[in-house]
């Protein structure tokens, strides 16, 4: 019995941490995104955390001409726990994407790093990776994985990452931070290692990776990000606040 009541209280936890701890932090911001020079859309992020927790929630739309043709729009949340070493452990993730007036629906609940249940609608969308019962070592999800960059204050960049979004399989694999103008920036790739590929990026199963970080005496700002696939360039860019 008790080993059921633990996993619930956790989660009644995260959905109302105002009533067990105070925020302690709070950052938003909002991304333009191009591709290949134009404006493609936008994508805002709100993280909240306690001392224990954190959330972040993300809505991702496609703008203009691209949005008028695309339809696209993503709206997810992720939500965990915060180690003892500030790391950020995944117990719940949840998207909603539509693009072409084709929707898809997926829910990922998480126990030590491992996924332990997952809901994914439509069923034609299913992989065998859905099964979480194959998925035999430790993940974390994108939001999350989204959550670690944004918020990241620690020398040098974060480490790798292995993914898992309900249908495949991917890796962050991050190097040592070069120096920039203003702070420093991350390199490192994105590769799908089992199931599909990313709709549109139809054939491409690897991509380049930067993060760029501002530094000031007291902080380090996640100002934009750089993803590369053949002759495709994706910009985020950070608005001023």
């Amino acid at each position: 019995m008790l080993n059921r009541i633990i996993p619930l209280v956790t989660l009644l936890l995260l959905a109302f941490p105002g009533q067990a701890e105070p925020i302690v932090k709070t950052q938003t911001a909002v991304f333009d995104i191009t591709a290949n020079g134009r404006a493609f859309g936008t994508m805002a992020l709100d993280y909240r955390a306690t001392a224990t927790t954190y959330s972040l929630a993300v809505t991702a739309e496609a703008t203009g001409l691209f949005g008028f043709l695309l339809r696209a729009q993503y709206d997810g949340q992720a939500s965990g726990m915060i180690s003892p070493d500030q790391g950020l452990v995944p117990l719940r993730f949840s998207a909603a994407s539509e693009r072409l007036f084709k929707r898809r629906n997926t829910e990922i609940s998480f126990e030590n790093n491992r996924p332990t249940q997952v809901t994914l609608t439509p069923k034609r969308d299913r992989t065998s990776l859905t099964d979480p019962s194959i998925i035999t070592d430790t993940r974390t999800d994108p939001i999350s994985l989204l959550a670690e960059l944004f918020t990241w204050q620690s020398p040098g960049c974060p480490p790798p990452r292995r993914l898992y979004d309900g249908r495949r399989l991917s890796l962050v694999d991050i190097s040592d931070a070069t120096p920039s103008a203003t702070g420093q920036t991350c390199r490192g790739s994105y590769q799908i290692t089992q199931g599909p590929d990313h709709s549109l990026q139809s054939g491409k199963r690897r991509f380049g990776l930067a993060y760029h970080y501002e530094i000031t005496a007291n902080s380090q700002t996640l100002t934009g990000a750089e993803f590369t696939s053949g002759s495709t360039t994706i910009l985020l860019t950070r608005r001023a606040e």
